[in-house]
């Protein structure tokens, strides 16, 4: 089962949701109280309202996709136990990253290293991306394309 998360607002999330088949489940971070979870000493739970649960033995992939910061919530209860929920994935997601990080393709604290060129060829592999160019030229675009034919 892998486990994605990001905000409620995320088409690509959508999208990847879709594609991995029903075999996922994802966290929308500002519905934190939509969750249950509990890390324990042998490992850690999430599930949801519909069943769907990761585990650390049926985990796959964890996908992170837009870490939200904060929500709004007076200080008190609730905003102590968004953080609390908080620190307990991003514990999740750090032991993950230590222990096999080829399980967190997308991870926002490591991609930002990783160049937007980099990021887009590899989405080009599970996702359609459209065609791109990148210049600091705008006007040279269209010579920069006929160089790209000829080197095909």
């Amino acid at each position: 089962m892998d486990l994605v998360i990001t905000t409620a607002n995320d088409v690509t999330s959508d999208l990847l949701c879709e594609r991995l088949d029903g075999n996922v489940l994802r966290i929308n971070f500002e519905r934190w109280t939509d969750y249950f979870l509990d890390i324990h000493a042998k490992g850690f739970r999430i599930a949801d309202s519909f069943g769907r649960e990761v585990t650390q033995s049926n985990l796959g992939n964890i996908i992170w996709r837009k870490p939200l910061s904060t929500v709004d919530t007076e200080p008190g209860e609730s905003w102590y136990a968004f953080h609390e929920f908080k620190y307990a994935v991003h514990s999740i997601i750090d032991s993950v990253r230590r222990q096999n990080p080829r399980r967190l393709p997308i991870d926002p604290a490591y991609n930002a290293t990783i160049d937007k060129f980099a990021q887009l060829r590899a989405a080009s592999t599970h996702l359609p991306i459209p065609d791109w160019h990148f210049t600091c030229q705008p006007s040279t675009l269209e010579a920069a394309k006929k160089l790209e034919m000829t080197i095909d």
